[in-house]
């Protein structure tokens, strides 16, 4: 009789523990994504003041070649990390290898990209016929680098769901990076106060991301690791080129049929 009441005991004292369990996970899950879906409508809002001061500041052809950088860039960001990080934040059981060697392919992709992209720089300007891309194309490589430095932690702030501290990095590195490039454009610097723009927001959101984050790379590496992270990255990956490539497409052809301001007319 004695050990009945304790097993029942035991069982709902078991209940409860998951009853905690669940209603602390929905109390999680809330509050990302109210931090998420927040985050989101002030930064598109910031976003907008800063590109309509810019608008005043640059000429629409600073925007269209900015735009003809950028478009092929995003494109190419995607082989940086072929969705391995959206693979960490998906499996359940991850272990420091996994973040390691995700880190370490990202770093080693991004550089080849960097490579790429400073190399090609001539080709790329002669596609688009127009020679002023050449040192934007080369300056703005570095982008790939400063981008693949944070994607693993970002992961690890998305698994965790840990919205409110992703949002805040996000909104002061855009504060402080548009600041800076409309600060730029007031001194008459033009495409190159994006460019600016751009890259010190990458920084900024860097050195927060770094600070905030424990997480920190282990010396370890394996393509082991990466393998089992490959099927359901793969197909984020072919999902997220196809739609890059469908949904920018049109920017690049707008490019390389008219003249800058033409697109700049269209973006900015």
């Amino acid at each position: 009789m004695l050990k009945n009441y304790a097993l029942f005991e035991s069982l709902e004292e078991s209940k409860k523990l998951g009853s905690l369990f669940v209603n602390s996970l929905k109390s999680q899950g809330i509050n990302a994504f109210i931090w998420d879906f927040s985050g989101k409508i002030v930064m598109h809002g910031m976003t907008f003041v800063v590109a309509i001061i810019l608008a005043r500041l640059l000429e629409p052809s600073d925007f269209g070649l900015i735009a003809m950088v950028m478009v092929l860039f995003a494109m190419a960001g995607i082989f940086s990390d072929i969705g391995l990080s959206e693979a960490l934040v998906q499996r359940k059981r991850v272990l420091a290898i996994h973040y390691s060697s995700v880190f370490y392919f990202n770093i080693f992709m991004a550089s080849l990209l960097s490579i790429v992209s400073f190399s090609f720089a001539y080709l790329i300007a002669d596609f688009y016929n127009n020679q002023d891309l050449i040192v934007l194309i080369q300056v703005i490589s570095i982008s790939f680098i400063l981008q693949s430095l944070n994607s693993v932690h970002i992961a690890q702030f998305r698994k965790n769901l840990n919205f409110k501290a992703l949002t805040k990095i996000t909104f002061i590195a855009s504060l402080l990076g548009g600041a800076l490039g409309v600060s730029l454009a007031f001194q008459g610097l033009g495409v190159w106060s994006l460019v600016v723009q751009q890259l010190s927001t990458a920084l900024i959101m860097n050195l927060l991301i770094w600070k905030t984050s424990t997480w920190r790379p282990h010396l370890v590496f394996s393509f082991k690791a990466l393998t089992q992270l490959w099927n359901f990255g793969f197909r984020i990956f072919l999902s997220a080129l196809l739609d890059k490539v469908f949904s920018r497409l049109d920017i690049i052809i707008i490019a390389k049929l008219f003249p800058p301001a033409m697109l700049g007319f269209s973006k900015s």
